[in-house]
């Protein structure tokens, strides 16, 4: 299952990368993620992450290991991330639900100075561990209230300019 939403926001793309870095706050808007934890980090750009979701009952909490990559076309004014779940290595036997796939495509597109074309993809298959009515729906539920989270975040650390507010739910796919 795939989801998809695109808003114009007020923001710099040097003060959205900085804040979709900072893992102090991840928590904060990701809707339902207990914890992320940064595994290994390559400068800015490439990095793995260990993160737990909490789970409505009666499903136990889910982990992956993800592996995120940005990447900046400056001739374009176009920031790009990709992040996908990979084997979970050393965290294989965490007592948690290990999601087979979960993957992103995020861009943030420049289109004048202070806005931002923001576009969120999210995919995941679940490896049928679970039946499709709860996955779907809790994937649903964690996709729209993350949006909804990102909207409540006070930006003013990343820079001041940083407004998401005007995410429109109407975009999503």
């Amino acid at each position: 299952m795939s989801y998809k939403a695109e808003a114009e926001v007020s923001a710099e793309l040097s003060e959205l990368f900085d804040f979709f870095q900072d893992t102090t706050v991840t928590t904060q808007w990701v809707y339902n993620l207990k914890s992320i934890d940064v595994i290994n980090q390559q400068e800015n750009f490439d990095a793995q992450y260990y993160v737990i979701y909490s789970t409505p009952w009666p499903v136990s909490d889910v982990s992956a290991v993800l592996d995120a990559t940005w990447k900046y076309d400056h001739a374009k004014g176009l920031l790009k991330n990709s992040t996908i779940s990979v084997a979970p290595g050393k965290y294989a036997d965490d007592d948690f639900i290990h999601v087979p796939l979960i993957s992103t495509e995020n861009h943030f597109q420049k289109l004048e100075d202070g806005k931002i074309k923001m576009t969120i993809e999210v995919a995941i298959d679940h490896g049928y561990l679970l039946p499709d009515l709860v996955v779907d729906t809790i994937s649903v539920e964690t996709f729209y209230l993350t949006l909804e989270s990102l909207k409540k975040v006070d930006y003013k650390k990343y820079g001041g300019n940083v407004d998401l507010s005007a995410i429109d739910f109407s975009a999503i796919e």
